[in-house]
């Protein structure tokens, strides 16, 4: 046996990745043999429509060029390759910088620019300091430009015509060039005159309108926010008019097109840009307008003489508009974008009054014109409930055990009261829902003192449950914000006095009335018994424990449909079901299921508690049901400690011994 130093497989194969790790990185990069050129002194020289080749070697490495323009031109500088990630800067011959550039055409720089006469400076490198590039192309373009064929054309005497629809390009050579066209208009017409352009190379435009006389009637320099060309709407009578354009500060050279478009006629309601001439709207009653010319605003007015729910919306088949409500103070009530698809609308309620309302194209520019858009308004008058007025102490609708009252909240300020008689200690449930709304509730005893509030009991609709002793009460609801309405909400009242008698048949326990269990850590807990629960009776469980544990409460219903379950601490009318993944104890609220179904309901329990299980029965039918349930106290180990605690210092130990025993093992 050969005594030599044996390799296990693995230390094999980590050799071999070494060396071919080693031999992959000592492959050469071919040289760029333009080096050196790592400063301006240094430069290489670039000639139009010629390609050259470079590399990026090593990290750090810079390519300076240089090139020369004799006439104004258009230069476009472009790198590429196949992998490569490049930055370039642009200088003029006295190192001042111009321009750059990072992701020209994917990770390759470039820039496309109109240049002076001159020699500059091109800088490229990797983005990223730290890497290589082993080979890039560089490409430059010089197109030398001239004055437009238009030329001359820099006064009101020398104006290129213009005809509608007919774009012409045209560009500002030199700096301080200007452009004039004529417009002749046979009618009155609304006209968009505009300048646009391609890509980066575009005219920083500005743009005047004059009449025949040469007054000025509009101005524009940039259409919108980041955009630099200029455009004017307008309705023109029939004449001859002229445009002027310049480049605006004379800051760049620069091609551009201008056209001109005839818009559709103003609608037969124009003038109505103000108040004073806002259009009436009459309810049901829709009316045909137009946004034109562009930058148009439509107002319109209506009146209200008493408390209505008010739908206002535009609509038409292409367009998209914006709408503004106000008060007869001009103040904002609400806006809207988008009601129906693009057309502006909104439905809100509203009290007697004078409003106005403002309508225009969504982006308020110079296309944004509609050529024919419909307004609409509908008007339903609504009433106070038939309890009011109910806004007091004094004037509180009385409540019944077991009863539904449907109200409103009517107008926006409404505030409705209610009252009601607890004869013994019960369980009382009081809420309210509907199809729209969010109220809340308060819950005052009969000197006014505050015994509850809820806000968000069933979705937003509030509600209470509580236990209440003999005595009068007074409930208080509002909407949750005082500027809201609801146009309809239902309040319900459930009083379930304790001790309710029930007949119930048992299977293992002999009880037919509530009863009170007392519970020990040491042992389980088995209730299992049929019930049966009279028409709008319930049945109650109370289940004392000194220790935390888990309720199992199984139900399984026999008869009846409307059978409700309320679950709840008795003294602090907590409730918790378990989640073996919280950690929390039970919180602080009440836990109500309607409408239970057979099924097992997993309930945490607190320490030294008294815990009430609560079946109603809202049927007018008696109702039968089978409960049962396990108590199941918390486990722990010998030493009173939770199942698991105590096997964490062993685990910790063996995970000890193996690493101590890995750490000394020697191959032979």
């Amino acid at each position: 046996m050969s005594s030599g130093r044996r390799y296990r497989p693995y230390q094999v194969i980590i050799l071999i990745i070494f060396v071919a790790s080693i031999q992959m990185h000592i492959i050469p990069v071919i040289a760029d043999v333009y080096e050196p050129d790592d400063s301006i002194g240094t430069a290489t020289t670039l000639l139009s429509d010629s390609v050259q080749t470079h590399s990026i070697d090593p990290a750090g490495d810079v390519d300076y060029f240089n090139f020369t323009v004799s006439t104004i031109s258009k230069v476009s500088i472009q790198t590429s390759g196949s992998v490569g990630d490049t930055y370039m800067i642009l200088y003029d011959s006295d190192g001042m910088f111009i321009n750059y550039n990072d992701d020209y055409s994917g990770l390759w720089a470039g820039m496309d620019l109109y240049l002076d006469p001159g020699t500059y400076i091109i800088r490229v490198e990797a983005y990223y300091s730290t890497d290589t590039i082993d080979s890039y192309n560089i490409l430059l373009l010089v197109t030398p430009l001239t004055v437009d064929a238009f030329e001359p054309d820099d006064t009101i005497s020398t104006a290129t015509p213009l005809t509608s629809d007919n774009p012409q390009r045209h560009n500002l050579i030199p700096l301080d060039d200007v452009d004039y066209y004529s417009i002749t208009l046979l009618n009155p017409e609304v006209i968009n005159i505009w300048t646009s352009g391609i890509g980066d190379m575009y005219a920083d435009t500005e743009m005047w309108l004059y009449d025949s006389n040469n007054v000025e009637l509009d101005y524009n320099d940039d259409l919108e926010y980041n955009n630099e060309y200029s455009g004017i709407s307008a309705y023109l009578n029939s004449g001859t008019y002229y445009v002027k354009v310049s480049e605006s500060f004379w800051a760049s050279y620069g091609e551009y097109d201008i056209q001109y478009t005839i818009l559709p006629q103003p609608d037969a309601y124009e003038p109505d840009g103000s108040r004073i001439n806002a259009t009436s709207l009459l309810n049901g009653v829709a009316q045909s307008h137009s946004i034109s010319p562009a930058y148009d605003v439509d107002q319109f007015t209506f009146s209200l003489d008493a408390f209505a729910k008010v739908t206002i919306w535009t609509s038409g088949s292409i367009g998209d508009t914006f709408m503004m409500l106000s008060d007869s103070n001009d103040m904002v009530i609400e806006s809207n974008d988008d009601y129906g698809g693009l057309w502006a609308g909104m439905e809100l309620y509203l009290d007697p009054g004078n409003y106005f309302v403002i309508v225009m194209g969504m982006g308020f520019g110079l296309f944004d014109y509609i050529d024919n858009y419909e307004m609409h308004l509908d008007i339903t008058n609504i009433s106070s409930d038939s309890y009011e007025p109910n806004d007091s102490f004094d004037t509180a609708t009385l409540l019944l055990n077991n009863t539904m009252q449907t109200h409103n909240h009517i107008p926006v300020d409404d505030i409705d009261y209610f009252h009601f008689t607890v004869n013994k200690l019960s369980t009382v449930s009081i809420w309210t829902d509907g199809t729209e709304g969010d109220n809340v509730m308060w819950l005052y005893d009969s000197t006014g003192n505050s015994l509850k509030y809820n806000d968000d009991y069933n979705g937003l609709w509030a509600g209470l449950q509580v236990k209440l002793s003999p005595g009068e009460y007074i409930l208080e609801i509002s909407p949750t914000y005082f500027i809201d309405v609801i146009a309809e909400y239902f309040v319900h009242l459930l009083i379930i006095e304790d001790n309710m008698p029930t007949s119930s048949t048992t299977t293992t326990d002999t009880k037919n009335t509530d009863t009170t269990e007392s519970i020990s850590s040491s042992r389980e807990y088995i209730l299992d018994e049929d019930i049966t629960i009279l028409a709008g009776g319930g049945s109650r469980r109370e289940i004392q424990t000194d220790a935390k544990g888990t309720l199992d409460i199984t139900i399984k219903v026999i008869k009846g449909n409307e059978l409700d379950m309320i679950f709840f601490e008795s003294t602090t009318y907590g409730f918790g079901w378990y989640d073996p993944n919280a950690g929390d104890d039970v919180a602080d609220a009440l836990f109500y299921i309607e409408n239970i179904n057979s099924q097992t309901y997993s309930v945490r329990v607190d320490t030294m508690a008294t815990y009430v299980i609560q079946i109603i029965n809202n049927e007018f039918a008696e109702a039968q049901i089978r409960l049962q349930i396990i108590y199941s106290p918390a486990e722990t180990d010998s030493g009173g400690l939770p199942i698991g605690l105590s096997t964490v210092p062993i685990v910790l130990a063996l995970l000890t011994f193996s690493l101590l025993s890995i750490r000394n093992r020697k191959y032979e």
